[in-house]
């Protein structure tokens, strides 16, 4: 890139800012009399300057992007402006455009500069950006192409019948036919159909591989069959070539291709990519519920000084600077506690939790929120609330079936632990004898220790939840207190925890608990758990914690949304691992 152009003057004309402002009246008020014109520096023929004189919050607002693209310099950026940011321009001169093919020329620019300074008032930014017109700081004419900004598949509608387009992406299957070429290009938002006519400079020219990055620009229109497409008279530019050949699209990717690209293959798979959007879309719609219900979103750390798992076993590290044992969070609920404690009376925090356990809860995305002065009840509106506008949201994008839309809509049917227990096993828990309690806790996997009897209440609830749960959603509640030091219980002298979980078709989803606020209680609940479990004596007692209630605290609740379930409700696809981008488990295959 030639020597950067420094900066000779800029005009100002208020009379074209006036007019210019007057052109979104509701606009006009944020916009300042000095607006400055666009203007080519005498003496430069490399670079055009910006002056923008703004409201700091109209910077990122769609309504001034789209003012700006109608004026003399219409840009598309990304704000903020940095450094090196590609944009694209269509440049209108005092004097004759330049066109290519009868059309003014629409060319890639980069931020060369970018400098930034506050008025007076503090209230606008003024940004002034050198842009470098590609091929002109040599004086050549460069790659310069009448080209509009790129159009994703999914916007190449019936409104741009006619229309020119530029369209880019992966080409993921090509049909050579004697006088066309048809290149189906795939990017983020689906596919569309290229027509290339093999004529004139194509007709020689090498077609590009399957799996390589194109970019063509051509006139939106359909085929004889009636599919809509973009044909182009001119040869896809190719943006990147495979060093590889992509999976066979009928017999998958081989071993040696799994070796070698671990996890790349299997997310060019469509379905797989999809649902990294609904990943993303429903982790969007729970904060957006979550800060309409007056939520504050924090971020606590990830490396604690005591596990905090509640009774997974820890993801153990080390730090050699601190010369000290730490631990991966397997919950965020102490650190929230803490913070409604300092006054955040409404808190929640989306982020990553480790547990030393099966691959799918091994490390996965946990949704977890505590508002003061809130009871058990309260929290179970405000989960049903976030849950039927997500629903929505994700059922108008596509993305979440009809059944699985109703499921999360519906009302909860409530059960106690100890109804499901009952239903299991025939009877209450209390009631079985010893060797009764022992060969039923044997025969579901609860092994001996303490608490034997309340263990098994869980475990049978949860069979109970889980066959119960089928297309509707089940609200199992009060769990015994031995096994919920966090929760506050029912009432003073109940052995039951204001603790549940919401199971949604066939899976746990959430957690809901009433927690405990008085530090003599959560005390005595920390000393209380099992002293001979997997973290040894003394590690259950959260004394961070408890030295923060101290200080009082007002009641609150809570809830905890497993992410990965959730979306496996949404798309009805119960194999967790496709849920997350890059699972730790997927490891290439050894040869």
């Amino acid at each position: 890139m030639g020597a950067e152009i420094e900066l000779d003057r800029i005009t100002v004309d208020k009379t074209q800012a006036k007019a210019f402002a007057a052109r979104f009246d509701p606009l006009k008020e944020h916009l300042r009399d000095d607006l400055a014109n666009i203007v080519l520096p005498k003496g430069s023929a490399s670079g055009l300057y910006i002056l923008l004189c703004v409201n700091r919050e109209l910077i990122s607002r769609p309504e001034f992007r789209d003012l700006l693209c109608g004026s003399r310099l219409s840009v598309v950026w990304r704000q903020p402006l940095l450094a090196g940011d590609e944009l694209v321009a269509r440049a209108h001169y005092s004097d004759k455009p330049r066109t290519v093919n009868g059309e003014s020329v629409i060319e890639r620019t980069t931020i060369v500069r970018v400098l930034d300074s506050v008025s007076a008032s503090e209230r606008f930014v003024y940004t002034v950006v050198h842009l470098l017109r590609s091929g002109h700081e040599s004086g050549s004419e460069g790659d310069a192409v009448a080209i509009p900004s790129r159009t994703l598949a999914a916007d190449v509608t019936e409104s741009e019948l006619g229309q020119k387009v530029l369209v880019s992406g992966r080409a993921v299957r090509i049909r050579r036919m004697r006088q066309v070429v048809f290149i189906d290009l795939s990017d983020t938002s689906g596919s569309i159909q290229v027509v290339v006519r093999r004529s004139g400079e194509l007709q020689e020219a090498r077609i590009p591989p399957t799996g390589a990055i194109l970019e063509v620009v051509g006139v939106v229109g359909t085929t004889e069959t009636g599919q809509r497409s973009v044909f182009s008279e001119a040869p896809p530019r190719v943006l990147s070539l495979p060093d590889r050949p992509p999976p066979d699209k009928w017999h998958g990717a081989s071993n040696e291709q799994l070796t070698t690209a671990a996890r790349v293959l299997p997310l060019m798979n469509e379905n797989l990519r999809s649902n990294i959007l609904a990943r993303s879309e429903t982790l969007h719609s729970l904060r957006r519920m979550l800060r309409e219900l007056r939520f504050v979103e924090v971020e606590s750390g990830l490396l604690l000084k005591q596990p905090a798992a509640g009774s997974a076993r820890p993801l153990e590290t080390y730090s050699t600077r601190l010369g000290r044992q730490l631990y991966l969070r397997g919950t965020c609920e102490v650190r929230l506690k803490q913070l409604v404690v300092a006054g955040v009376e409404r808190v929640f925090e989306a982020g990553r939790v480790f547990r030393n356990e099966s691959p799918e809860l091994l490390e996965f995305t946990l949704v977890e929120a505590i508002a003061a002065y809130s009871t058990q009840a309260d929290v179970c509106r405000y989960v049903k609330q976030v849950l039927s506008s997500m629903a929505m949201r994700l059922g108008e994008l596509g993305l979440a079936s009809n059944a699985a839309c109703n499921v999360l809509s519906m009302d909860w049917q409530h059960v106690t632990v100890s109804e499901a227990t009952t239903t299991i096993l025939g009877r209450e828990v209390e009631l079985l004898s010893e060797s009764e309690a022992s060969a039923e806790a044997s025969a579901r996997g609860v092994g001996p220790g303490e608490n034997l009897r309340d263990r098994l209440a869980v475990k049978a609830a949860m069979e109970f939840a889980t066959s119960a749960s089928k297309r509707c959603a089940l609200f199992l509640n009060y769990l015994p207190k031995s096994l919920s030091p966090l929760a506050r219980a029912y009432n003073e002298d109940s052995q039951l925890a204001s603790r549940g979980y919401l199971f949604l078709d066939g899976l746990r989803l959430c957690e809901i608990v009433q927690e405990e606020n008085d530090w003599r209680r959560q005390l005595d609940a920390f000393e209380r758990q099992n002293v001979e479990s997997h973290w040894g004596p003394g590690q259950h007692v959260q004394q961070e914690l408890v030295d923060a209630l101290r200080y009082g605290c007002p009641p609150m609740a809570g809830f905890g949304l497993n992410l990965n379930r959730l979306l496996a409700t949404c798309l009805e696809h119960h194999k967790l691992l496709d849920l997350e981008s890059f699972p730790l488990t997927a490891r290439p295959i050894s040869k």
